[in-house]
């Protein structure tokens, strides 16, 4: 019994939702259209209850505050704001004006400072159990000017291009009468580059170069009452940028391009420089010679001088300068001129080797010219010899006959006074082809001393390789095969370690199995030739 009871009481119940949830679903339209929202009436207007005093306030950068109003309500309340009057184009933003809604006190938060003079006129509800209280312009909030006149002393200023410094200065007069304005800074609105300004003096200042032409000012005053914005308040005319002008020697023609070589000593002669005084100069060299930018610098006059030792690379480089001032403002003259480096070869000497005196020595031949040189070893054959008319191809020259496993140098010497590059070109005959060459190695050289050979050794630190004797000499293979001459034409010879004046070239021949044997054959040199390049004297254009 007692559980059938439980069982009715639960199906009762779920019944009893099941309908209530058929009757809302019914009904929500009716309820819906049924609801009114509720809106307090106005239950008095202007009723004297509630009292302001009006007041006068300078746009103080801080929060401005009216006194509490006089209020004569017994029941609860709160007081809220209605509407603002603001004068046309007012700077007034009404997310900044409030009101306690308990004491009354209506404050506006001018801490941006953009609150713009006029007057205000507020109006105020006030909401009670009985309804709402309307007081309409019930308090006036008079925003004064800030008492103060903003000027510069000059309102118009020709500046330099790369003149810098106080250019102008701004002052302010108090027009309070009482010295109200006791705090006052100053600033530029949307200061331009290379333009700034000292807040305390108020002093304009050009930091840096300015291009030619025109621009304005203005200027922003911060008091303890508020602030004050000029605008254009003063007219900058910058002067067209500094000119610079290269002459040739004779000071009057433009120079525009230098010829020179490698190893020119160069000087321009002073530059005409207008719009700017330079107190230091330096050369502007291109990327192509950043390896050679010591050898360039300036003179107190500007003067662009190149040194003797600058060992420049061939090409047409554009060369400029910058010139900074005492204020440190430097002003760049890209481009000014071209330097042409140019490498002049001509003859040093030409042996054409004659077939006179055949079968002496070099060095009896050619004395203090040519030397042979027999080092370690031995040979059935007499040393190098000049030799005429040798072969079927009537060869004449310098010539090592079965060398056996001798180490033979031949040396020609070279006075290279003055010289700063060199070149050579010679021939070469090889007899009996592969098979000596198989047996043999040939090298060439270049030194500045022979005491080793002299001492009848061979020291390799003495010596700079100009061909080796293992592989290929740029397109020339230096173990080319017997038969007709070989030539080997412009060789460049590396001077960069040659420290006096006498330069030797030398042909080394020696055995690579000296325990094998002999092989016979020879080796001929049939001519030598040499061209060198040296300073010239700059041409000016």
């Amino acid at each position: 019994m007692t559980n059938w009871t439980t069982m009715n009481k639960l199906i009762i119940y779920l019944a009893s939702i099941v309908l209530f949830l058929l009757i809302s679903s019914c009904g929500e339209e009716r309820f819906v259209s049924e609801f009114t929202a509720y809106n307090p009436t106005v239950v008095a207007s202007n009723d004297g209850k509630l009292s302001y005093q009006s007041f006068d306030t300078y746009p103080i950068l801080d929060v401005i505050s009216s006194d509490a109003p006089a209020l004569d309500i017994t029941s609860a309340y709160k007081i809220r704001l209605d509407t603002i009057k603001a004068p046309s184009g007012s700077s007034f933003q009404r997310n900044n004006l409030t009101v306690d809604i308990e004491t009354g006190v209506i404050s506006y938060d001018n801490t941006n400072g953009n609150l713009s003079e006029g007057q205000y006129v507020i109006s105020i509800l006030v909401q009670t159990v009985k309804g709402i209280a309307q007081y309409d312009d019930i308090v006036t909030m008079t925003v004064r000017e800030v008492p103060a006149t903003l000027a510069v002393n000059e309102t118009t200023v020709d500046v330099g291009a790369l003149e810098l410094g106080v250019i102008a200065t701004a002052s302010f007069t108090d027009n309070s009468g009482s010295g109200l304005i006791t705090e006052a800074n100053y600033e530029l609105i949307n200061a331009p580059e290379n333009f700034e300004m000292d807040p305390t003096t108020g002093e304009i200042i050009k930091t840096g170069a300015e291009v030619e032409g025109s621009l304005t000012l203005s200027i922003k005053l911060t008091t303890n009452l508020g602030t004050i914005e000029a605008f254009d308040i003063i007219t900058i005319r910058v002067g067209p940028a500094p000119t610079i002008a290269y002459f040739q020697q004779d000071g009057s023609t433009p120079l525009t391009n230098v010829i020179l070589s490698p190893w020119t000593a160069y000087m321009t002669s002073a530059p005409s420089l207008d719009g700017m005084t330079a107190a230091s100069w330096e050369v502007i060299v291109p990327d192509t010679l950043a390896d050679f930018a010591s050898a360039f610098s300036a003179g107190t006059d500007g003067e662009i001088m190149i040194s003797p030792e600058a060992n420049l690379p061939e090409g047409e480089y554009l060369i400029g300068v910058a010139a900074s001032n005492a204020g440190g403002v430097t002003n760049e003259f890209p481009d000014l001129f071209t330097v042409s480096v140019e490498t002049r070869w001509t003859e040093l000497f030409n042996d054409q080797i004659d077939n006179a005196d055949a079968n002496v020595l070099p060095e009896e031949s050619y004395p203090g010219i040519w030397a042979g040189y027999d080092i370690s070893g031995s040979s059935t054959r007499g040393g190098w010899k000049k030799v005429a008319n040798v072969g079927a191809g009537g060869f004449t020259g310098m010539r090592r006959w079965d060398p056996g496993d001798l180490d033979a140098c031949l040396v020609r010497t070279v006075d290279i006074t003055g010289v700063k590059a060199m070149r050579v070109s010679f021939g070469e005959i090889i007899g009996y082809g592969a098979a000596f060459l198989n047996r043999y190695s040939r090298e060439f050289h270049i030194g500045e001393s022979i005491d080793n050979l002299a001492a009848a050794t061979y020291d390799a630190s003495e010596w700079t390789t100009i061909l080796p004797s293992d592989g290929p000499w740029q397109d020339i293979n230096w173990n080319m095969g017997g038969g007709p001459q070989n030539d080997y034409i412009n060789l460049p010879l590396d001077l960069s370690s040659v420290s006096g004046n006498s330069l030797y070239l030398m042909w080394r021949l020696y055995s690579k199995d000296p325990v094998a044997g002999n092989q016979n054959g020879q080796f001929i040199i049939t001519y030598i030739t040499a061209e060198h390049s040296s300073a010239f004297d700059a041409e000016e254009e």
